[in-house]
């Protein structure tokens, strides 16, 4: 059979806890200001002020959540999306973006794409693929030799030079029109249907001697 052991506790009376504690309250002294705080040596620091220090960006302290960030960005497959969500005070959007760009730096750059008017079909513009950044520097380009252009074409031709070459041309095309004409009366004049007599054509004095009904069954007849 075992032994059971037993302490006494001492018992504080009503009497004698009220004594203590008017003794400890006499113990009691109130500390002076220089106790209160602890100062700190500011020359060391690099500003004045706290308005001169600049915001710090992203996820301070939240070192798990950023390596999760950081993984997400370097998923190369399709289908995976970044999900993030905190207190506004957090501003999860900078550290989202710090490892967008940080991510982006360290893969190719992808190519910009230009859609162009196909003059030969406008229903279907021609692709242009440029270099990364270079859409901008086309679309600039491309305006301002729109503008070149306005200003370029109605001077050269009102220019001495164009309406030199244009006349040229005017008499050139007005040659080969008459040359055609000419050629074209010619060829209608061996052609043309004149009355015959024993195989030779009627001489227009003798043929104006011929009764009217006479003349026209030679012209049909022959």
């Amino acid at each position: 059979m075992d032994h059971l052991e037993s302490e006494a506790v001492p018992v504080q009376l009503p009497s004698e806890r009220g004594r203590e504690t008017q003794t400890s309250s006499s113990l009691l002294r109130p500390l002076p200001p220089e106790r209160l705080y602890r100062t700190a040596d500011l020359s060391a620091l690099a500003f004045e002020t706290t308005a001169e220090i600049e915001g710090a960006d992203g996820l301070l302290g939240q070192q798990r959540a950023l390596d999760a960030i950081e993984f997400g960005t370097r998923i190369n497959a399709r289908g995976f999306n970044l999900f993030v969500i905190g207190p506004h005070g957090v501003r999860p959007r900078y550290a989202i973006e710090q490892a967008l760009r940080d991510a982006a730096s360290e893969r190719k750059r992808p190519s910009d794409w230009v859609y162009v008017n196909n003059f030969a079909d406008p229903r279907k513009p021609v692709a242009i693929e440029l270099p990364g950044g270079r859409a901008g520097e086309f679309r600039d380009g491309m305006h301002a030799l729109i503008d070149d252009l306005k200003t370029a074409l109605p001077a050269v031709f009102q220019s001495e030079d164009y309406q030199t070459r244009r006349s040229a041309i005017d008499q050139t095309f007005q040659l080969k029109q008459a040359e055609g004409f000419s050629a074209l009366q010619e060829k209608a004049a061996a052609q043309a249907l004149a009355p015959v007599r024993d195989g030779k054509p009627v001489p227009p004095d003798e043929l104006r001697k011929w009764p009217e009904v006479r003349r026209a069954v030679r012209q049909v007849c022959s």
